[in-house]
This record gives structure tokens, C-alpha cells and sequence, in this order.
């Protein structure tokens, strides 16, 4: 499991991250087959604000891995939710790296 934290419409780190890492096609792919990706978001703008509903999980989530409010935050968790990588704000490598440490570290865990 993935969770990414962000703030989609006031966090620039984030939205670069969304557009570089999570909407490039070799990402998608290999989070097609690998992951379950969560994507906890708190927009500011009242258009761009979710349900009630998830902003409630959302907050839940945030609650349980993300107390100091870092964004954006990206966990990969194992099985049993717990965290066995963590990236603080944008990643420092390329896609085709980011992609390989999460396989790599997926892999180690098997």
C-alpha cells in the first residue's frame, strides 16, 4: 500500500510530485500490479475540499501516519500497515528510481 498526503491545490512540491511520479505512464503501470495506493489530499480551496466522509478518513489517516503534517508525505506500508519506506516531500530521485525503490523494497519484504 501507497499513501501519498498532499495538499493538490496550494502545496507546490505536491502537485509537481503528482504530475511527475503518479501520472506518468511507467508509474501507473507498475501501481497497477503492485499497489494500492491511497491519496489522502486537504486542498484549501472550498471547490476542491472532498466529501465529509473522506475528508474524515483522510484526517484518520493523517492522524496515524502523518502527525506533524508533512506534505507532501509518501508511505509505502506492508501488510500489516506498517511503514517500511518513507519519502518526505518531493523525492530527491528521477521516476524510473522512485519506481525501483518501491519494487525493491516491496521485494525485500516477500
Amino acid at each position: 500500500m501507497l499513501i501519498n498526503f498532499s495538499g493538490s491545490d496550494w502545496c507546490i512540491p505536491c502537485i509537481q510530485m503528482q504530475q511527475e511520479y503518479f501520472d506518468n505512464d511507467a508509474f501507473k503501470k507498475m501501481a497497477d500490479s503492485q499497489l494500492v495506493i491511497i491519496r489522502a489530499d486537504f486542498p484549501r480551496k472550498k471547490k476542491n475540499i472532498p466529501a465529509k466522509e473522506i475528508l474524515l478518513q483522510n484526517e484518520q489517516l493523517a492522524e496515524k501516519f502523518n502527525v506533524d503534517g508533512i506534505f507532501p508525505l509518501t508511505l509505502l506500508l506492508d501488510g500489516n500497515q506498517k511503514v517500511i519506506r518513507r519519502w518526505e516531500g518531493k523525492p530527491q530521485e528521477n521516476v524510473a528510481d522512485f519506481i525501483a525503490a518501491i519494487i525493491t523494497t516491496i521485494n525485500k519484504k516477500k
